[in-house]
């Protein structure tokens, strides 16, 4: 989508073609779409770019996506590209849906299961840490953690994630207190 008129780009999912003028190539029986990078599941928080992806045998004249039932953009021609924001709606579970409409008013939709989260996760106090025991830090996150790091004194350490936080082999030795920085990044995409 988006490249010189008449020429077509396959769909990031593999289901039709998608042609750059609003025409879609028959993709057999069954309308397919496809939200680019997103799938059944995916955890979203923020910002969003979202490329809607038809293969139907209609001539597309414009799409509209949905969040449950409200509606959060449109895209009026070709490429189907909508920006919009998750921070006004509650976090959780939520249906994404477009639905494409032809010259007359004809309209096909797809939709996928998405999970918001808007806000970053969350890291507790350290404490004070023992050489060769391990040091224990509190980070949480409504939806989930999917990268913790640790650095002290310019060495990154590795960590394990467990419901409560993460976990580091502290071998550090020194006689003074030191900084100890985390920076942890959810499933969203979110950083603290």
């Amino acid at each position: 989508l988006g490249s010189a008129c008449g020429s077509s780009e396959s769909t990031p999912d593999g289901r039709g073609t998608a042609t750059s003028d609003g025409g879609v190539p028959d993709a057999g029986d069954d309308t397919g779409f496809a939200f680019g990078g997103l799938h059944d599941g995916s955890v979203i928080g923020g910002p969003q770019h979202t490329a809607i992806f038809i293969a139907t045998s209609h001539t597309i004249a414009r799409v509209e996506l949905y969040l449950d039932n409200d509606r959060i953009g449109e895209a009026p021609s070709a490429p189907w590209e909508i920006d919009w924001t998750t921070l006004p709606f509650a976090p959780g579970d939520h249906a994404l849906r477009a639905v494409a409409y032809d010259a007359d008013g004809a309209h096909v939709e797809g939709a996928i299961h998405i999970v918001l989260d808007n806000s970053p996760p969350v890291v507790g106090w350290v404490g004070t840490a023992t050489v060769g025991q391990p040091l224990h830090i509190p980070v949480t996150d409504n939806v989930g953690l999917a990268h913790v790091e640790v650095v002290a004194s310019g060495h990154i350490y590795p960590t394990t994630i467990d419901a409560t936080g993460v976990t580091v082999a502290w071998d550090y030795g020194c006689e003074v207190p030191i900084g100890v920085a985390v920076t942890a990044v959810d499933l969203a995409g979110w950083q603290t």
